[in-house]
């Protein structure tokens, strides 16, 4: 080997700022349809992440949340609590998380 590598750039996961993609993986028959599709089909950002007993707590922060959601699946204000699998694509950057939102959305 010639050169070495002086850097890589190592996945972490997602950092407090950055804008998340979210979709509720929880089987349950009361969740609400609009809640999903809410989440499936917005952007959020990450506000803080808290070291549980056994995994780590994201709280994602929304922005013009419709009036047909139910305000209990927020922790406080628009702030909703997640699970790391519950995140399906983060970035630094708003503008790559809406050309992922548009690819899901026409398949691409």
């Amino acid at each position: 080997m010639r050169y070495i590598k002086t850097y890589e750039e190592i996945d972490y996961g997602p950092e407090v700022g950055d804008y998340v993609v979210c979709k509720d993986n929880l089987l349950i028959d009361d969740r609400d349809y609009n809640y999903i599709n809410f989440l499936a089909n917005n952007i959020g950002k990450l506000d803080s992440i808290k070291i549980g007993a056994k995994k780590l707590y994201y709280f994602v922060t929304y922005e013009n949340v419709p009036d047909n959601i139910d305000k209990d699946y927020f922790v406080k204000g628009y702030t909703i609590s997640i699970d790391r699998k519950e995140i399906v694509f983060y970035s630094k950057n708003m503008e790559n998380c809406e050309t992922y939102l548009a690819a899901n959305k026409y398949n691409l």
